[in-house]
């Protein structure tokens, strides 16, 4: 049912898994970002994918020593992950850790690390943000400028009302480091 399938040229995985990446734009923005930017004779540390019934189900790009960013094109059942762990157990030598859409991914390092003998744990627990709508018209007198530490403050300021919008409060010095970041 499910098959994995490694692949040595840039341009043949992108031919592949771009196509679904892009129905997802903001899930896959990083996996996307990266892949972009490769060029066909880049030669990342891993590049595969997962099939069911010859369909892309999940991709595997490792550029990072890290980390695999796994990325899934299809809702995933707990039952599939484990016979995909199993193949990716036998498939990946080198599992560093895997980066992805926290259920699924968090799933399918707990099986794998279990097959291995191995533990698990979330390095980093991250969140997506997408814009679907503006509820401000913007003004049209404005222009883009570079960031200079008179900006600091207003920056400053736009992380912490963020943070408090998305349940994830900062207090004003984390906002302010993680501006200078």
């Amino acid at each position: 049912m499910f098959h994995y399938q490694s692949i040595e040229n840039v341009e043949e995985f992108k031919q592949i898994v771009l196509p679904y990446l892009e129905k997802e734009e903001a899930i896959n923005g990083l996996a996307l970002g990266i892949l972009m930017k490769l060029k066909n004779n880049d030669v990342p540390i891993l590049m595969g994918y997962v099939t069911k019934h010859q369909k892309p189900y999940i991709a595997l790009l490792q550029t990072h020593p890290r980390q695999i960013i796994a990325t899934f094109f299809s809702a995933i059942q707990q039952a599939e992950l484990k016979d995909i762990s199993k193949i990716l157990h036998h498939s990946i030598e080198q599992i560093p850790g895997f980066i992805g859409e926290k259920e699924p991914v968090l799933e399918l390092a707990t099986n794998i690390a279990a097959i291995r003998g191995l533990h698990t744990e979330v390095g980093m627990d991250q969140r997506i943000y997408e814009l679907h709508h503006v509820k401000k018209k913007p003004a049209n007198n404005g222009e883009f400028i570079f960031l200079t530490m008179e900006h600091l403050p207003i920056a400053t300021q736009w992380i912490y009302e963020f943070s408090k919008d998305t349940n994830d409060p900062l207090d004003i010095v984390q906002a302010e480091k993680k501006q200078r970041n």
